[in-house]
């Protein structure tokens, strides 16, 4: 009898097992909305949503202090009234398309009537790169974010400003890194390609791995905010 319970709870423990591992990420997002539920019952004024773009704009802020120390000259990530005078935001809200979510397309609640136009950069918060307004009707856009699978863009990596390729997915990677890099872990992706605004944060590196050719290495990335924490984004109206 004793082998069989021995069989019985090693097939238990091997189930759990693979779910943590399957839903890792759900689960920690899991807790993660118990752990602010709580904090916004203890204070009315708390609220999910503005704690996710506190958290955006604190890694945005990071950023530029970093870059500040390191170049003479920062790069755009500053909320300030001269930064917004520069590059005209408009700040909309996403539809939601719960519970079947598509991470790599959202829909905004502005069109043409509101100024929006194919190809204008979308950001998810100052200086945040989100994605690029995609078509477009006359209350309503559809966004292409930086998840879609076809998405490619040039970057630039580390202090060394090392370049590679941003590549979308539900993971997004970077490839096409030199293998001779200086790349580690934690080093900020800026977008450098000329479709958006210079130096918009994309993420940060979450570790390296061998590309599919010798030369090169890819990394995987650890986004700059959270798809599912998002109500509302910024379209930048006069880029280029």
């Amino acid at each position: 009898m004793r082998p069989f319970r021995n069989l019985v709870a090693g097939a238990v423990a091997l189930i759990l097992l693979l779910i943590i591992l399957v839903w890792q990420d759900p689960i920690v997002h899991f807790f993660e909305n118990v752990r602010v539920f709580f904090a916004g019952s203890a204070d009315p004024s708390f609220n999910y949503g503005s704690f996710e773009s506190l958290k955006i704009e604190n890694a945005a802020l990071r950023t530029q202090c970093a870059a500040a120390s390191s170049s003479p000259r920062a790069p755009w990530f500053s909320t300030s009234s001269a930064d917004r005078a520069r590059y005209n935001l408009r700040e909309v809200q996403i539809y939601s398309r719960y519970p079947f979510n598509n991470e790599a397309s959202v829909s905004i609640n502005a069109g043409s009537e509101d100024g929006i136009r194919a190809g204008m950069p979308v950001l998810a918060a100052p200086g945040v790169l989100f994605g690029k307004v995609k078509t477009v009707e006359r209350t309503r856009s559809e966004v292409e974010t930086i998840f879609d699978p076809s998405w490619r863009s040039t970057v630039l990596v580390g202090d060394a400003r090392t370049k590679a390729v941003f590549v979308g997915a539900s993971f997004p990677y970077l490839d096409l890194i030199p293998k001779n890099a200086s790349t580690t872990a934690g080093d900020v992706i800026l977008n450098a390609d000329p479709d958006f605004p210079l130096n918009l944060l994309i993420g940060n590196v979450a570790s390296l791995q061998e590309g599919a050719n010798a030369l090169w290495l890819q990394a995987k990335v650890d986004p700059s905010f959270r798809f599912d924490a998002l109500r509302r984004v910024f379209v930048v109206l006069n880029y280029p």
